[in-house]
C-alpha cells in the first residue's frame, strides 16, 4: 500500500508511506512537504497500481464477518465518529432538498457569483459544502476546498488562500472519468493556448517540465520567485506574502476560473468552497482586519463579474501592491469563478462583515436543526449499514424506542454529528447485549 500516489481532496496529491488503524487511516506526504494522517475513503489512488482499490478494501483487506456483498464496516467506523464518509454524502443526505435547490439554482445563473451558507456547529454545514463538491464535480465544474485558519491561511494573506486551491483543486476528466488537479488544468489550458496573455500563467508555457516554476506558480513557497544562484528565474513575476497583494491573488484565481469556463477545456466554471469562513472575524490586529475584508471584498466582486474590476487596479479603491501596480483584479470580463462561504453564524459578526457581505448583495442559505423524519431516515440509513457490516438483525427491535432514547440523549448537544454517533452506539449495546430491552441498555 505504501508508495504509491493518492489524490486526496483538501490536500492535494501526495504519496503513501505509512498507515495505521488497520489501513483506515493512511499516513501520507502531500506535494507541499507536510505529513498528515487521512481516511483510506477520502482519497483517490492516482497511480495505475491503485486503481483498482476501494478504501474499504483497504481498510479492511481480508476480514470479511458477512457473506454476500463487500462488508461496509469502513462506513460503520467512520459513523461511529460521527462523520460521513466522503463517498457516501449523497446516501445520507435528508431533509435538505429546499437548501440543495437553491444550490443548484445557484450554479446555473450567470453573474451571481457568491453565497453565504450559514449554519450553527451540529446543523450538517461542512456535509452540505461536500455535497456541493461532489455535484459540482459531477456538474462538470472544477472544485477547490479551502479549509480557512487564522495561521495557515487566513483572509488576510492572500498567497496562503491562493495556495490551498492550488493544492486542493479538482476536476473530473470528461472522457475518462478520472479526478485531475491543478498541473493538468494549466497544462490544458497551456495546449489549448490560453495562458498567452496572461501575466503569471504565460511564464508556464516554456518551463513545464520545470518543477521549481511549478512551485512557483503554485505558491508554496513564500519566497515571490525560485532561488538560482545563476539567477535562472529572474524573469519570473514576483508572488508576493503580502497581505496588500489582493490583486495578484484574484488575477490568478479569475484566470483559472477563465480557463475553466472557456469551451476548449470542456468545463463551467472553478467553485472556491471556503470553510470556516467565521475566521475572518476571528481575533486580528487592526491592519490584518483591514486587509482580511479587502481581499474578501475584491473576491466577491471579481466573482461577480464586476467591469470595474478590469480597469487599473490603484484607481479601483482596494488596497493593492505596489510590486504588481499594473496587475488588474478581474483577468478577463468573465472570470468563472463562484464562491462558496460558509460561516457558523453571522448574528455576531462585526459591522464590517456584514456591510461587505450585504454591499455585493451576497444570498444566504440559512441551515436550520435537522427534523424528526430526516433524522429518522438516517437512522435507517445507518441501521442498513449496521446490518452489512455485523450480520445484525434489528428488524425485530423496537426501533422506535431505540430512535427517540438517542434523540433524549443527545438533546443538549443539538448536533447532528453527536446523533450519528448516538445512533451507532445504541446499536453496538443492543448487538452486544442480546435480549436485554432498549429501556435497560439505553441508559
Amino acid at each position: 500500500m505504501t508508495s504509491h500516489t493518492i489524490h486526496h481532496p483538501i490536500h492535494g496529491s501526495g504519496v503513501v508511506i505509512g498507515q495505521r488503524f488497520a489501513g483506515f487511516e493512511l499516513h501520507v506526504r502531500f506535494s507541499n512537504g507536510r505529513e498528515r494522517y487521512v481516511r483510506a475513503d477520502e482519497v483517490q489512488a492516482e497511480a495505475p497500481a491503485m486503481q483498482e482499490l476501494d478504501p474499504v478494501q483497504v481498510a479492511h483487506p481480508t476480514r470479511q464477518v458477512c457473506s454476500g456483498p463487500p462488508v461496509p464496516r469502513g462506513i460503520i467506523e467512520t459513523l461511529r465518529l460521527g462523520i460521513v464518509p466522503e463517498n457516501r454524502v449523497q446516501t445520507f443526505t435528508f431533509g435538505r432538498d429546499a437548501e440543495l435547490a437553491q444550490l443548484q439554482g445557484w450554479l446555473t445563473a450567470e453573474d451571481d457569483g457568491a453565497r453565504i451558507i450559514q449554519g450553527t456547529y451540529g446543523t450538517g454545514k461542512t456535509h452540505i459544502l461536500n455535497y456541493l463538491r461532489r455535484y459540482a464535480l459531477k456538474e462538470g465544474y472544477a472544485v477547490a476546498f479551502i479549509e480557512m485558519d487564522t495561521q495557515e491561511s487566513p483572509f488576510s494573506r492572500p498567497k496562503r488562500v491562493y495556495s490551498q486551491v492550488a493544492e486542493s483543486l479538482t476536476y473530473r476528466d470528461a472522457l475518462t472519468g478520472r479526478h485531475l488537479g491543478f498541473k493538468d488544468l494549466v497544462r490544458c489550458a497551456v495546449y489549448a493556448g490560453l495562458t498567452r496573455t496572461h501575466p503569471y500563467f504565460s511564464h508556464l508555457e516554456t518551463h513545464l517540465a520545470d518543477e521549481a516554476v511549478w512551485n512557483w506558480i503554485m505558491a508554496r513557497e513564500d519566497i515571490p520567485r525560485p532561488y538560482d544562484v545563476n539567477h535562472a528565474y529572474n524573469s519570473l513575476p514576483g508572488l508576493y506574502n503580502h497581505g496588500t497583494a489582493a490583486n495578484i491573488y484574484t488575477n490568478l484565481l479569475s484566470g483559472l476560473g477563465w480557463f475553466c469556463q472557456h469551451p476548449k477545456l470542456s468545463l463551467k466554471g472553478l467553485i472556491l468552497i471556503f470553510d470556516e469562513s467565521e475566521t475572518l472575524f476571528g481575533y486580528q490586529t487592526r491592519d490584518s482586519s483591514v486587509k482580511s475584508f479587502n481581499f474578501l471584498d475584491t473576491l466577491l466582486a471579481v466573482a461577480n463579474n464586476d467591469p470595474w474590476m478590469l480597469g487599473h487596479p490603484q484607481d479601483r479603491g482596494f488596497i493593492t501592491s505596489s510590486y504588481a501596480w499594473n496587475i488588474p483584479f478581474l483577468y478577463q470580463p468573465i472570470s468563472g469563478l463562484k464562491l462558496a462561504l460558509a460561516f457558523t453564524s453571522l448574528y455576531n459578526a462585526p459591522t464590517a462583515v456584514k456591510e461587505s457581505l450585504i454591499a455585493t448583495s451576497v444570498e444566504q442559505i440559512v441551515l436550520q436543526p435537522l427534523d424528526e423524519e430526516a433524522l429518522y431516515h438516517i437512522f435507517e440509513k445507518v441501521r442498513g449499514f449496521y446490518r452489512q457490516a455485523y450480520c445484525f438483525k434489528s428488524d425485530a427491535l423496537p426501533l422506535d424506542v431505540v430512535f427517540q432514547r438517542v434523540l433524549e440523549k443527545t438533546q443538549q448537544h443539538d448536533s447532528l454529528r453527536m446523533k450519528i454517533k448516538g445512533f451507532v452506539e445504541a446499536l453496538d449495546l443492543l448487538r452486544l447485549h442480546p435480549g436485554v430491552s432498549p429501556d435497560e441498555v439505553l441508559v
